[in-house]
């Protein structure tokens, strides 16, 4: 039975988390709409988590033309759901930034993330079966990397040290 007490206290947590949101005003400089849904989605995800988010996106981000947005969109839906799921098992401590740039012909896109592990095994992130998480199967950096096997202008870099896990991509946006 749903009590006037419960629906309050939903209606307040939707509304903490719709305020949260709303303090994020550079979300609106990502014009691909399938972009920006999925990182709308993650973030509405890290904050009903309560999870310390950092989201920089300060100019005008258009998805490049010979990129498929659905592959990007996964490796962002992915690399995110990791960053989530790592998060949670952290608590208080969690947190994570993200960047969107776009420079001279790049596009680079950076996701941080607090992880109980001083240091990530980066020579076998990527291999199908390995994972941080206990009862994982490891297959969601393995996509990643068959994914932007199909691209020779995207270019992704992992990087972890002091309890810290850092992706970054960078797409040509041309041919120079």
């Amino acid at each position: 039975m749903v009590t006037p007490l419960k629906t309050l206290m939903g209606f307040s947590v939707h509304l903490n988390v719709q305020l949260k949101f709303y303090n994020l005003p550079d979300v609106d400089n990502i014009k691909d709409l399938q972009l920006k849904s999925i990182f709308i989605n993650k973030l509405n995800i890290l904050f009903s988590y309560d999870i310390k988010v950092d989201f920089e996106c300060r100019q005008e981000i258009k998805t490049p033309a010979h990129l498929d947005t659905f592959d990007l969109v996964r490796i962002i839906g992915i690399v995110l759901d990791n960053a989530i799921e790592e998060s949670r098992l952290l608590g208080a401590s969690a947190y994570v930034q993200m960047a969107l740039y776009q420079t001279e012909g790049v596009l680079e896109i950076m996701l941080k993330n607090r992880c109980r592990h001083e240091k990530v095994e980066l020579a076998q992130i990527e291999n199908a079966g390995y994972s941080t998480k206990a009862g994982h199967y490891g297959v969601g950096l393995t996509i990643v990397r068959e994914i932007v096997s199909d691209y020779n202008n995207i270019f992704i870099e992992y990087t972890s040290a002091k309890h810290e896990f850092t992706f970054e991509m960078k797409i040509v946006l041309e041919e120079r």
